[in-house]
């Protein structure tokens, strides 16, 4: 399960409500930057 899965999961089942707003938010950073990078640099 890739973690951008698992985010929405947790989102689905209310579990980032209990999570720091602030780290939801690095992880969506996180998730945001590395798919860019995927775009930026084609296997």
């Amino acid at each position: 399960m890739s973690l951008y899965k698992l985010v929405n999961y947790a989102e689905n089942w209310g579990l980032c409500q209990e999570i720091d707003e602030n780290l939801g938010r690095r992880l969506r950073e996180l998730i945001w930057r590395s798919r860019r990078k995927e775009k930026e640099r084609p296997l």
